[in-house]
């Protein structure tokens, strides 16, 4: 389905789209932003206040939380749900099944593999690989470019261990 059709004919208030009535997926007076060539497949729910960008696509029956935002180019996966006011950054790719909690940022060009699950307040770097059924802790900051394997668990201690060793060496 092409989102960005449909909503082109929603009023807009205050550079918001609002949803006039209820549709599948989402409620109404629902505020959304949505760029060209965005696309949804069944059983989506979107929340108010998301931001979608330029070509995102969601697949089937992924559910995206309130003031959420999805940079350009991004794809989120079947059944993944995406808590509010994360930020999924350009060209990321979530893939099916993902858990990514409330206050996540993602960003650009990361890949998220099936089943991994993020917890709140996270901070996932640019270029990011993070693989099938990885576990990330409430908190963790993982820095650009790094790689995590298949089924790993990683949580918020290892990210403030470094963060107290780097500025009582500064010190």
């Amino acid at each position: 389905m092409n989102l960005t059709k449909i909503v082109a004919k929603w009023p807009v208030v205050k550079r918001w789209s609002v949803a006039p009535a209820a549709v599948a997926w989402c409620a109404p007076g629902t505020r959304l932003r949505v760029g060209e060539g965005v696309t949804t497949r069944r059983g989506c729910k979107i929340q108010d206040c998301v931001d979608l960008r330029d070509h995102v696509a969601i697949e089937a029956w992924a559910s995206i939380g309130p003031g959420a935002y999805v940079g350009t180019g991004a794809n989120i996966g079947h059944k993944t749900k995406i808590g509010a006011h994360a930020y999924i950054g350009d060209h990321a790719y979530i893939y099916d099944y993902v858990r990514i909690g409330r206050h996540v940022f993602i960003g650009p060009s990361t890949r998220v593999a099936e089943g991994a699950v993020i917890g709140a307040d996270t901070h996932v770097g640019a270029g990011v690989i993070i693989g099938d059924h990885a576990t990330i802790s409430a908190g963790t900051v993982i820095g650009d470019n790094s790689v995590l394997s298949q089924d790993a668990t990683i949580g918020s201690e290892a990210a403030r261990g470094w963060m107290l060793a780097k500025s009582e060496s500064q010190s």
